[in-house]
């Protein structure tokens, strides 16, 4: 991979730890894993590009770790496999391409039945793949040509796994102006105040650490007592369980 991470603006092509924040994997993220319809408030008008790999641990559990997008293994181990004579390789060498994904501030304001306006919502990183991204693109674009941003509007996505892995998701702008109630308010002002860098959260971790994490790798040598903690990043980087849908 030559190129970075980063803010992109809708419908660019992107390439290839928390700013001081504790970050609750749990309630803090939030990927479309059910089928249904989430609406979602986007708080930004410009999402972080970074890239992710399905590979496996020592083990032969399936992880997910970003790229390391410099001198990164994965990447090595995915063009030699795509390029094999062994048509085994090949396959799965799918699975291990550097796949682009994006995060961006947002408030979920219902999930599955709920109706807009009818639960308090929590404000989260919103992690999405390309199906998705492409789709808020167009709608960026719809916008744009009005003057408007994305920044405050309001998105309904559909996750429908019977459509198939190429039409899972379906985005739709919600023609409505909708105010956000004093509690939601507060928690939008709380989840800002905390100072979230997406920048630090998803920059590229080192290839080593990717392998420590896979457990290709032992221990470092200096991580005996009073070694400092390792980093906090989002769940993507400390070899979560994949979830290949999204």
């Amino acid at each position: 991979m030559t190129t970075v991470n980063g803010r992109i603006a809708w419908g660019e092509k992107s390439g290839g730890g928390a700013g001081g924040a504790k970050l609750d994997q749990k309630n803090d993220f939030l990927r479309l894993k059910n089928d249904g319809d989430y609406i979602i408030q986007l708080l930004s008008d410009a999402p972080m590009a970074y890239h992710e790999h399905w590979s496996k641990t020592s083990d032969g559990q399936k992880r997910s770790v970003r790229c390391a997008l410099r001198n990164c293994t994965l990447c090595k181990e995915y063009d030699i496999a795509k390029n094999s004579a062994d048509a085994k390789l090949r396959e799965e060498s799918k699975q291990l391409r550097a796949s682009p994904k994006y995060a961006i501030e947002a408030f979920l304001l219902a999930q599955g039945n709920e109706r807009l306006g009818q639960s308090t919502g929590r404000a989260v990183i919103f992690e999405f793949g390309k199906q998705i991204y492409d789709q808020i693109s167009q709608v960026a674009k719809t916008l744009d040509k009005v003057g408007s941003q994305l920044s405050g509007c309001i998105l309904l996505i559909n996750r429908d796994q019977q459509r198939g892995p190429s039409g899972m998701y379906s985005v739709t702008l919600v023609p409505t102006q909708y105010k956000m109630t004093q509690p939601q308010l507060d928690l939008v002002k709380s989840f800002e105040e905390r100072a979230i860098d997406l920048s630090k959260l998803y920059a590229p971790p080192e290839d080593e650490a990717n392998m420590r994490r896979l457990g290709r790798l032992g221990p470092p040598s200096d991580s005996g007592a009073g070694a400092p903690p390792p980093a906090q990043g989002a769940p993507t980087s400390g070899g979560a369980k994949w979830d290949d849908s999204w």
